[in-house]
């Protein structure tokens, strides 16, 4: 069963059009490279993924500390993020150990998006994390067509890494198709976060 959860937030203002655009740049960029190598799409995206959580928890911890400001749960919800993410990108390497050229991508990717990052969050936080909530959205369309072609034989339902398992709480038997309905599922909650932290960046997460 596919799970499709097509919640798009249109924007409606101008930050949100800004962060809607570096979204589409940013597909745009991984459609030329990854295609529709599922596998090492997953790859990428969550090395990539796991940066917006620490930089933004970063921000707000030390603007707490300035202004005695309370951070209504913000600070752990954006590292429990980041931590997930990098649980994600610790799954998918089992599934599928990064080649050099991966490797290069990835360590190129993860410094470029890092300071780039780094600086939209200083400028404008809610754009940072309205552009993370589109992000998201691509990622469950990504994990959805990941899943499809799973459920079409495209991609072998291979057994689910022990890791996967753990962290997940599956059952011993899961497969492949588990992992990514669970990652689907994480990408959700991250997607509404962020969403409403734009909306919002004093309110906490659910």
């Amino acid at each position: 069963m596919i799970l499709f959860y097509g919640s798009h937030r249109k924007p409606t203002k101008f930050s949100d059009y800004i962060a809607l655009g570096f979204c589409k740049i940013f597909r745009f960029g991984a459609n030329i490279v990854l295609r529709n190598r599922h596998d090492r799409r997953a790859l990428i995206i969550e090395t990539i993924a796991a940066i917006p959580g620490i930089v933004g928890g970063l921000f707000i911890h030390l603007k707490s500390i300035r202004k005695q400001w309370a951070d209504y749960g913000r600070i752990y919800a954006l590292h429990s993020e980041a931590e997930n993410e990098r649980i994600h990108y610790q799954v998918f390497c089992e599934i599928l150990p990064p080649r050099w050229k991966e490797k290069i991508m990835i360590y190129s990717g993860q410094f470029c998006f890092f300071i780039f990052f780094f600086l939209l969050y200083f400028f404008s936080p809610y754009t940072a994390h309205r552009m993370v909530g589109y992000f998201e959205e691509e990622a469950i369309d990504s994990y959805n067509k990941y899943l499809k072609a799973i459920n079409d034989g495209i991609v072998e339902n291979t057994s689910a890494p022990l890791l996967a398992i753990n962290y997940w709480n599956l059952p011993q038997t899961a497969r492949l198709k588990d992992v990514i309905e669970s990652v689907i599922q994480d990408e959700i909650r991250h997607r509404d976060n962020n969403h409403k932290f734009a909306d919002n960046p004093f309110s906490g997460s659910e």
